[in-house]
């Protein structure tokens, strides 16, 4: 087994590892969204808009992302 796997799994940092890792996505997932936003729509994600988007889940990301492809403004990203 790959060491990685194996540390995956220790029961000290195994579990800091993995919340690390779904950490990191759910960034990544939130700067893409602000990078699509400010590219739809022309202009720098407003602070505020930022700072709620930082407070959602993965799947609540997800569906902003598809709801984007429908809006024309920003205030119907969260309407639905």
């Amino acid at each position: 087994m790959p060491i990685r796997e194996n540390i995956m799994h220790n029961p000290i940092i195994g579990p800091w590892l993995r919340e690390s890792k779904d950490e990191g996505r759910l960034e990544g997932q939130q700067e893409i969204l602000m990078g699509q936003i400010a590219k739809r729509f022309g202009l720098d994600v407003p602070a505020n808009l930022s700072k709620r988007l930082a407070g959602l889940g993965s799947e609540e990301l997800r569906a902003i992302s598809l709801r984007l492809l429908d809006v024309s403004s920003i205030d119907e990203l969260f309407v639905g």
